[in-house]
């Protein structure tokens, strides 16, 4: 499952296991998308570019798989 849609995927996986009458906990209330992309470019100003690369590669399957791109502020060598 994906962050986004983590309340319909928890359902579904609830249904299949026959516990359709549990409810997941949601997901926290968003700070808005601009607050979070902020935050997370102060936090990556101070790792170096090299870092960064290795970082993202570590994760790159991820990305793949979930059809994310690379954030704008990574400096990816």
């Amino acid at each position: 499952g994906k962050f986004e849609t983590l309340a319909e995927d928890a359902a579904f996986v609830l249904g299949l296991a026959g516990a359709s009458d549990l409810s997941f906990p949601g997901p926290p209330r968003p700070r808005g998308a601009a607050a979070s992309r902020d935050l997370a470019a102060r936090l990556f100003r101070d790792i170096s570019p090299f870092y960064q690369r290795r970082l993202f590669d570590l994760y790159k399957m991820d990305f793949l798989l979930f059809n994310y791109s690379a954030p704008s502020y990574l400096r990816l060598l």
